[in-house]
């Protein structure tokens, strides 16, 4: 690793830590200051309070304690064999999309009552019927 590609994985966590800095201060003030508050109440916002302040410290924790030692992991993995995986994760996706889409289209088809007429159609009908297709898909259901 270059000297150039550690000052930018710095420069990098550096943003990182400063932006998780100011979320944990920005969350309290929400917290913390009436005014601000009062403000947020009057227009109906949720107030989440320490949960915010404990997701805002978790943040800190893993840019400063995680991420790096994450980091290095990756660069080792990604030298190694990073173009095998990133070709292997790019053929997995695109048969993953298309059996989704071939999917919602089959069951698109079944609603408006059509027969499967294809190989594919019936092999669709076969692996994601009705059933299975709405607990996958459950904002899909027609009304």
């Amino acid at each position: 690793m270059g000297e150039q590609d550690v000052m930018k994985m710095q420069q990098r966590r550096d943003f990182l830590i400063k932006f998780c800095y100011w979320a944990v201060i920005d969350i309290s003030a929400y917290n913390i200051l009436p005014g601000y508050v009062r403000y947020l109440d009057e227009q109906e916002q949720p107030r989440w309070g320490p949960f915010s302040v404990v997701w805002g410290l978790a943040a800190v924790v893993w840019i400063k304690g995680i991420y790096p030692k994450a980091e290095r992991l990756i660069d080792i993995i990604l030298k190694k064999t990073g173009w095998v995986l990133t070709g292997i994760l790019l053929v997995f996706m695109a048969f993953n999309i298309l059996a989704s889409v071939l999917a919602l289209v089959r069951y698109d088809m079944r609603a408006d009552g059509k027969a499967a007429v294809y190989r594919w159609e019936q092999a669709v009908d076969e692996h994601f019927d009705d059933v299975k297709m709405e607990r996958i898909y459950p904002n899909a259901i027609r009304q």
